[in-house]
């Protein structure tokens, strides 16, 4: 039954929102890090004003996703002085979320089970508000299934 519910959530997001469309720069590192019948849900990118490198974090129907590339790695495509990071936090693992609203920017804090917490900074309002809503559904169907 839980399953279920969690299916619906994504279903509805996906009708809502369509299919992410991931920008040049990550599409070929995201295809190799997604497993099969693995989708993007929703997603969304740093801001350049956060940081020259900006990062992304993908919703998948398993999954969220965090890519935080190093500048050397964004422009030329090869780690020379700081490694990329990647973190995957599977939805069942997720305790809570935070949204922190700033003038212009949003910041996300991830709270993961026995792990601590994860926090990306620098997203735009409306992609945050939506990521954060996105998250808190699926936490809630991940409580009540337990």
């Amino acid at each position: 039954m839980a399953a279920s519910r969690f299916e619906t959530i994504i279903e509805s997001e996906e009708k809502q929102l369509g299919l992410y469309r991931i920008e040049g720069k990550y599409r070929k590192m995201v295809k190799v890090m997604l497993a099969p019948g693995e989708r993007i849900i929703l997603g969304s990118r740093q801001s350049y004003w956060a940081s020259l490198a900006p990062g992304v974090v993908f919703a998948t129907n398993k999954r969220v996703l965090i890519i935080k590339l190093s500048m050397w790695s964004l422009y030329t495509g090869i780690n020379v002085m700081n490694p990329s990071r990647f973190v995957n936090i599977h939805y069942s693992k997720i305790t809570e979320t935070e949204l922190l609203n700033g003038r212009w920017l949003c910041s996300i804090i991830i709270r993961i089970l026995a792990s601590g917490e994860t926090r990306f900074d620098g997203l735009r309002r409306k992609e945050a508000t939506r990521m954060i809503g996105f998250l808190e559904r699926i936490a809630m169907a991940n409580e009540e299934s337990e």
